[in-house]
């Protein structure tokens, strides 16, 4: 999460909070009142302002004194938010590889599904990443897994593509490329479990043997190679289709 959204719901979460919008929003009917009556100096403005400099004064203390909880919060908030989206977005995609008639992608993306849950338990992924895993894993992590889903629309473009073929030759040359796309796919989610495998059989946190986090590094580093490879595939893939269609 970056700088930007973290201070944005901080704001947000702070002016929500009852202790510091009550006293803001019954002071601004107050100083409201008093300017329709024309007395905005009178009892009713003067309401008003005690008010609305209330909420405010509440707000700063709360921001001086209890800023550490506040930035807490919203960073849980916006991991709570960034999960939800997350499993949002692997519920369409799962609908959509329905279309493929091809069981191995729909196994690949259940297997990726229950990996997140594993990841988030381990402390990798979404709503309860842990500051206490090493950075390296849970970027690494995140990266192979990315990689796997993107693979995964990937696979479904070039299935959809295919079906558009006037030619078998171009059918079955945008076929075996995703063949491919497929097996190192499938090569990247067995990296990713058995890294998870090895986080959750060590427990590995900041003060693990170096042992244990050699393991989980060359797991980890052979996948990110799978998903470099696969980068580089993608990256042919995207022109393929329109030079199949000119020959």
């Amino acid at each position: 999460m970056d700088a930007a959204s973290r201070r944005k719901r901080v704001m947000g979460n702070l002016f929500r909070s009852p202790a510091v919008h009550l006293p803001i929003l019954v002071g601004s009917g107050f100083l409201g009142f008093a300017w329709l009556i024309g007395a905005p100096t009178g009892l009713p403005g003067i309401l008003g302002m005690v008010g609305i400099l209330s909420g405010l004064g509440i707000a700063a203390a709360k921001l001086l004194f209890g800023r550490d909880e506040l930035v807490r919060q919203a960073e849980e908030d916006l991991r709570n938010e960034s999960a939800r989206d997350h499993r949002s977005y692997l519920r369409r995609l799962h609908r959509r590889l329905r279309s493929d008639k091809d069981s191995r992608t729909g196994q690949y993306l259940a297997e990726l599904r229950r990996l997140y849950d594993r990841l988030q338990e381990a402390g990798l992924m979404g709503s309860k990443t842990s500051n206490l895993v090493l950075p390296e894993v849970r970027n690494k992590a995140e990266q192979i897994h990315r990689s796997c889903l993107s693979c995964l629309e990937q696979s479904l473009e070039l299935w959809q593509a295919a079906q558009e073929m006037a030619t078998d030759p171009a059918k079955e040359q945008l076929l075996d490329s995703r063949e491919k796309l497929l097996e190192e796919v499938g090569e990247s989610v067995r990296h990713l479990g058995a890294t998870v495998d090895h986080l959750q059989a060590a427990g590995l946190r900041q003060s693990d043997e170096s042992e244990s986090l050699s393991h989980m590094r060359e797991e980890l580093e052979q996948g990110l190679e799978v998903a470099r490879r696969v980068e580089r595939r993608m990256a042919e893939l995207t022109r393929q289709p329109s030079d199949t269609l000119s020959e």
